[in-house]
């Protein structure tokens, strides 16, 4: 049932980029061409960056046809991110969703400094913070959030280098090994490690924008689906 199978996997596919641009998640939208180039060369037997390029270009087309289209909320969201960067760059803006990350993170800059290698942990992290918003290094709006939305710089004000040396580790490690079941020559291994892969570069790039490991969803989607897409490669691997 070959055909029957590859026009469901295609349709699911489909719906799952659909999904990404409805939910209005900018940080998603950039993981896309990472995963789909992941996905082309784990599951093809004749890698060509020609091919690459094709896609790439129809990925853009594609995009430029979501982002005009009003119903899909795509514009919006982008043009908001731009008219936000601006804002907090030309008048101080915080209290938008760009400017309210901008201004964490610049804070996490000013507190990881104090303590490069170990860091000020989370409860030192909440005081220096509500110091610095008292002396007026820090706006007060983002006294309300409780991580920073950037899990790299989460790990290396509260744990310094040493945390984000282990965040770094826990991603690329994984990755490394579902990477090198690429050139495998059955077609099932490759498909788990395309996957497998795609769960690490995906966390890598939603890392940039949100705390995913702050919040138990995000804990538990990616060490479950981890153990359970590195079980079925192992097992297909015994198989072949």
């Amino acid at each position: 049932r070959k055909i029957f199978w590859m026009i469901l996997l295609i349709i699911g596919f489909l719906f799952g980029l659909m999904v990404s641009l409805l939910s209005g998640t900018r940080g998603g939208w950039i993981a896309i061409p990472f995963a789909l180039l992941i996905i082309y060369r784990g599951l093809s037997t004749s890698f060509c960056w020609r091919n690459v390029a094709l896609g790439l270009s129809a990925l853009f087309l594609a995009g430029l046809f979501a982002y005009l289209q009003p119903a899909l909320g795509v514009k919006d969201r982008v043009d908001s991110a731009v008219h936000q960067v601006g804002a907090y760059y030309s008048s101080g803006e915080v209290a938008t969703s760009v400017g309210a990350r901008l201004e964490m993170w610049r804070g996490a800059l000013i507190i990881g400094q104090e303590n490069p290698v170990y860091g000020v942990g989370d409860g030192g992290y909440q005081e220096r913070k509500l110091q610095l918003i008292e002396q007026g290094e820090l706006d007060g709006f983002i006294e309300q959030f409780g991580h920073l939305h950037n899990e790299y710089l989460e790990r290396f004000v509260k744990f310094g280098v040493v945390g984000l040396l282990a965040l770094l580790v826990l991603y690329f490690v994984p990755l490394r090994l579902f990477l090198s079941f690429f050139n495998h020559s059955s077609s099932s291994v490759r498909g788990y490690a395309s996957a497998g892969a795609v769960l690490c570069v995906c966390y890598i790039d939603f890392s940039l924008t949100q705390s995913f490991f702050a919040h138990n969803s995000g804990v538990m989607v990616f060490a479950f689906m981890l153990v359970i897409v590195w079980t079925m490669l192992a097992h297909s691997v015994r198989k072949v």
